[in-house]
């Protein structure tokens, strides 16, 4: 994990910087985001929306290399994984991960 925080409102600019560094570094990586809140409110899907505008369009990282695992939790909470080429994710096989690729092609122009 490269790290990790509370507030699903906010985007921590290290926390992504380091994990583009990390994907640059190992062009087969991948990323997995997981955001996460106690009651559905919309905000885990705007979360998501901010961090793919920041890594995908302002950063150009290919979509296809990020994944989004949305989820309610006891607690908000952002966490940013690197995931190293033929990793499994840390993510239970029951939750369903959403692509880059499919998260922009639905966000909003």
């Amino acid at each position: 994990m490269i790290g990790r925080y509370d507030d699903i409102r906010t985007i921590d600019l290290h926390l992504l910087d380091t994990l583009l560094n990390q994907l640059t570094i190992n062009p087969n990586a991948k990323a997995l985001i997981t955001i996460s809140q106690e009651k559905q409110t919309g905000e885990t899907m705007k979360q998501a929306r901010r961090l793919l505008k920041y890594l995908v369009i302002d950063k150009k990282l290919v979509a296809s290399r990020l994944d989004f695992l949305l989820h309610d939790a006891s607690r908000e909470r952002t966490e940013i994984w690197f995931v190293p080429e033929g990793a499994p994710y840390p993510a239970p096989p029951d939750k369903h991960i959403i692509s880059g690729d499919e998260l922009t092609k639905n966000s909003p122009k």
